[in-house]
């Protein structure tokens, strides 16, 4: 389908609402719901939560913008420098 700049919106651009994206883990495929879907869905949440909080750690460790972490990373360069 192909859409032009003043054609009116017709929502197919939304994202899936939060029952959906919950009831995309349920456990049998075949059935319409899945009452411990939200089990599923937390889980994956988490592990979401987990991996951003993980590289958000990562850029952290030495961020550029603060004195002490561009302090540090001097000292590091002249230590390997000097071994």
């Amino acid at each position: 389908v192909r859409c032009f700049s003043r054609d009116p919106k017709d929502g197919s651009d939304a994202p899936p609402t939060r029952h959906m994206r919950v009831q995309e883990f349920r456990e049998d495929k075949d059935r319409l719901r899945d009452g411990w879907a939200w089990v599923g869905y937390s889980e994956h949440v988490l592990e979401r939560t987990k991996y951003r909080a993980k590289k958000t750690r990562r850029k952290l460790h030495y961020p550029s913008e603060c004195d002490i972490g561009r302090a540090a990373r001097e000292a590091k360069q002249k230590y390997f420098e000097n071994q």
